[in-house]
């Protein structure tokens, strides 16, 4: 299993915040609502089509939340950088 930390970066401290959401989570939260395992309540679908696992898409999923920490952090330095060549 895999567990995943939500605690900004030291140096960025808004870059897994209310700042970058989608919908009304942010974006790490949405990764991990979309490949976590869910259980169908209907026994019968559960029998017949519940043949997700997580682990068959680890890697993929790890991959997705690295690129989105990348945006994140690259769009912190931007912002700022915009910031100073305004004043």
């Amino acid at each position: 299993m895999i567990s995943a930390q939500y605690k900004p970066v030291l140096s960025y401290p808004h870059v897994v915040n209310a700042h970058h959401e989608l919908g009304n989570r942010n974006a790490l939260e949405w990764v991990r609502d979309q490949y976590k395992e869910k259980t169908p309540k209907d026994p019968t679908i559960t029998e017949l089509f519940n043949t997700y696992r997580f682990a068959g898409h680890k890697e993929k999923v790890i991959d997705l939340l690295r690129r989105v920490c990348t945006v994140s952090v690259k769009t912190v330095v931007v912002v700022r950088r915009m910031g100073k060549a305004i004043r």
